[in-house]
């Protein structure tokens, strides 16, 4: 009876605590010892409050799954600059490779906003590159992820791929590029 999963959301979680001296470590550590619910995940937290202790405790909890949802926002430092951002790609790219080398199966997910005002064409292309570079191993790993949680996949069997593909949309009067994904088996693997 009741919740089995609590997911985390809100904007800037990771600053939990900051007016009572707490942190949003502790709490981490204090709903891990809540019984009763199986699975905790963290959802938006920004790359800046994303703690190397977080991400490590993650990997060894009881009932924290291995799924960060991290804003990115852009790949463009200017563009989140512009946004009032308190961090920039490289240290989101760090974040992610953390994760990977403490967690190589885990889901992250991100968030993308283009069309902010000031990003010129220049800008966005070089988000696009930038989230290509960074995101389109996580954006994989991800899509497999919830397949295989959700039951589509069996986690041995079949690899699959996640397939960008590009579309012109219109944002108040501009033309930009929109990434659109779609999940695609690779090949059948036998299980060994």
């Amino acid at each position: 009876e009741g919740g089995k999963e609590i997911v985390l959301p809100g904007v800037n979680i990771g600053d939990f605590g900051k007016t009572t001296g707490e942190t949003f470590f502790d709490l981490v550590k204090a709903l891990d010892e809540v019984e009763g619910i199986e699975r905790y995940r963290i959802s938006s937290i920004e790359p800046n409050l994303l703690t190397d202790e977080i991400i490590e405790f993650v990997s060894h909890s009881r009932s924290f799954m291995p799924h960060f949802h991290i804003p990115l926002q852009s790949g463009s430092d200017e563009v989140l600059k512009l946004m009032r951002r308190r961090y920039d790609t490289e240290l989101f790219a760090s974040k992610v490779r953390k994760v990977k080398e403490v967690m190589p199966d885990a889901f992250i997910g991100v968030d993308v906003i283009v069309g902010t005002r000031g990003e010129t064409d220049e800008y966005f292309d070089g988000s696009h590159v930038e989230i290509q570079s960074v995101g389109a191993g996580a954006v994989n790993q991800a899509v497999k992820a919830i397949a295989i949680s959700r039951g589509f996949l069996s986690p041995v069997g079949i690899e699959i791929v996640c397939v960008p593909s590009f579309a012109d949309i219109v944002i108040d009067g501009e033309y930009r590029t929109a990434i659109r994904f779609s999940v695609e088996p690779r090949t059948a693997i036998s299980p060994q």
